[in-house]
């Protein structure tokens, strides 16, 4: 297998990662992306194509998608507002209500 050398630009063109969130995964937890490399005399970060491949047949299937996504069905019904209602919802209130007279 022949190893390419990759830019960030070129991983995340293969991985569909941004390229903010490599950096920022580089930096807090380098562990979920393949191993970097560093070339002599270059400011850039590189990574080989065959630890590239390596890493994606090793992601879990599931993978970039919304595993923490509640259902619909399991919703629960919205709060009641706290505080005090505004004075359109009053008046709204006051109007639907009849007031009953009391005979003294």
């Amino acid at each position: 297998m022949e190893k390419k050398i990759l830019t960030v630009e070129q991983f995340c063109a293969i991985s569909g990662l941004r390229k903010q969130t490599v950096y920022n995964t580089l930096n807090t937890n380098p562990a979920q992306l393949p191993p970097r490399r560093r070339i002599l005399n270059s400011k850039g970060i590189y990574f080989l194509s065959s630890d590239v491949e390596e890493w994606l047949d090793n992601l879990p299937k599931h993978y970039g998608t919304k595993t923490n996504v509640p259902d619909e069905s399991k919703k629960s019904p919205p709060k009641n507002p706290v505080g005090r209602p505004r004075k359109s919802v009053q008046i709204a209130r006051q109007r639907a209500i009849p007031l009953v007279e009391q005979d003294a």
